[in-house]
């Protein structure tokens, strides 16, 4: 059913700068949350819960049939929405009889309680529905994807706290709280999509054609799962877990420095319905806004930042450094893919064989770089398997080699398939202004230095406010700079002070 290009209406940064803001009081929540669990479950009820949910991610990857698709159509104009849903309840349903299945055996064989694995299998059908109703999301209002986030982890805390914390009902309170969470995730989103699924209509055609499709989206997520073979293999030819700490912390706080790639659902929304370049120059400016100070900000401020997971691991500061750099890249890998995704129109002719387009060439070249990296981090496990700093040093630079070597390969197949070149001219000036910018956080490290210490309790008072002013400092000479930032700061006032006006507006008429 044709509608409208809902994703040519996607506000690219406002959506941006919420789903930034959003995973960053997300992780907050999702700590806060982790703190309150691990504290009042006994180590074997903690054991059962990392267990539960590891069972639950057998049965979520056929997720991918419908959340693949959902955004490429709605984005363009046809409205898929009941369609995706009929098949979210209808996988759903299946995967909740495998799920039980999982259960009894686990209850069989590790001799678990099985009232506690099967209340968890609610999670499993609201992780269907979630999912879906997020894909609809991200197609035409990609900030709700941000907004339910913070939903589900701030109820999940409440509802912890209430459960665990003051009921102490332990294990099913935990659980309890999960469901709690994921479905005021739900509600919101339903709320947020209700108009678009309204005006959409079931097509059965459509829910048969995913399916047949769905080789191609599985085959992407397996190309996904492909790399987390690193670690295992480390932990092989090493033979104890110190090297995948080290790497656990280092991975950890590039996550926190990858926020910026909140920008690729907007992105991507916006380039399906109109395939404008200069839409990839404006997501590579406000997400470099946010990454580059973050990352030269954690590496200024490493051996402090490390000394916060435990004093142990600011020995791999310069490993931790390698890693941070690849922060960035894989900001210009996602733009990359991103934007292959959303040029490649040839899928929406189903008389097209996949396998001619960008979205089956892009896995199997992410394949191969993956194998590559398998294989010479093997290597470098053997050359180091009685030194981890220097193993894990050299993890992470095959780690930036390897995704760097695979931003240069899509960026070839965007030029062979599209006859496309992006402005790396005007993606440089905009890098070399937020570096200079950055230098104000050079400054305040050098002013006030911060000596890593085993009581976090010492060390954050002190880490905290050096942050804090970094940031400050970071934005005023930003806004000295560069007159597209302080363009953006005007636009942000000048909304401000039309939603207060038209909030007195709203008072007096209420009076």
């Amino acid at each position: 059913m044709i509608d409208k290009a809902y994703g040519a209406n996607v506000r690219l940064r406002y959506a941006t700068l919420v789903n930034s803001l959003s995973k960053f009081l997300s992780l907050l929540a999702g700590l806060i949350f982790t703190v309150f669990i691990a504290r009042r479950l006994t180590v074997i009820e903690f054991g059962l819960w990392t267990l539960v949910f590891r069972y639950i991610s057998y049965v979520t990857p056929f997720t991918v049939i419908f959340t693949y698709w959902i955004p490429r159509t709605i984005s363009r104009g046809v409205n898929t929405a009941k369609t995706g849903l009929f098949l979210a309840v209808l996988l759903g349903v299946i995967a909740s009889l495998i799920y039980t299945g999982i259960a009894f055996g686990a209850s069989i064989l590790f001799n678990q309680p099985l009232n506690y694995l099967l209340v968890a299998l609610v999670i499993v059908f609201q992780f269907y529905i979630d999912r879906c109703l997020n894909s609809i999301a991200s197609a035409h209002a990609p900030e709700y994807t941000g907004f339910s986030n913070v939903f589900l982890k701030t109820f999940q805390v409440v509802s912890a706290f209430l459960l665990v914390i003051i009921l102490r009902l332990g294990f099913l309170g935990a659980i309890a709280s999960v469901i709690v969470g994921r479905f005021a995730s739900i509600v919101l989103l339903y709320h947020v999509d209700r108009s678009v699924i309204k005006k959409s209509k079931l097509n059965l055609n459509t829910v048969k054609d995913w399916v047949r499709k769905s080789w191609l989206p599985l085959f992407n997520s397996f190309t996904n799962v492909l790399i987390v073979l690193d670690a295992f293999i480390v932990r092989g030819i090493f033979g104890n877990e110190e090297p995948i700490a080290y790497y656990g912390v280092s991975m950890s706080l590039v996550g926190i420095t990858a926020v910026s790639t909140q920008v690729l659902p907007a992105l991507y929304a916006r380039l399906l319905a109109k395939r404008d370049v200069n839409d990839i120059l404006e997501a590579f400016w406000i997400a470099s806004l946010l990454a580059i100070p973050s990352i030269i900000g954690l590496i200024v401020y490493t051996e402090p930042i490390a000394a916060v997971y435990n004093l142990k691991y600011v020995a791999v500061s310069w490993a931790i450094r390698v890693f941070a750099i690849s922060s960035f890249l894989q900001l210009l890998f996602a733009l990359l893919a991103t934007s292959l995704r959303g040029f490649e129109t040839r899928d929406f002719n189903t008389n097209n064989s996949l396998r001619e387009t960008v979205l089956f060439k892009m896995p199997i070249l992410k394949s191969l770089m993956t194998l590559i990296y398998l294989t010479a981090l093997g290597i470098v496990s053997y050359t180091f398997s009685n030194d981890p700093i220097r193993l894990v040093l050299s993890w992470g630079i095959l780690y930036c080699l390897t995704l760097a070597t695979t931003t240069a390969a899509y960026d070839q197949l965007l030029k062979k398939e599209f006859h496309i070149n992006l402005p790396y001219r005007l993606m440089a000036k905009y890098t070399t202004k937020f570096l200079i910018a950055s230098l104000a956080i050079v400054g305040v490290r050098l002013i006030y230095p911060i000596k890593p210490e085993a009581s976090i309790w010492k060390l954050l008072p002190k880490l905290g406010p050096a942050i804090l002013t970094s940031a400050i400092l970071y934005f005023i000479c930003l806004y000295l700079i560069d007159y597209k930032f302080r363009m953006l700061v005007y636009s942000c006032l000048k909304i401000k002070k039309k939603n207060d006006l038209k909030f007195s507006r709203d008072l007096q008429e209420s009076a």
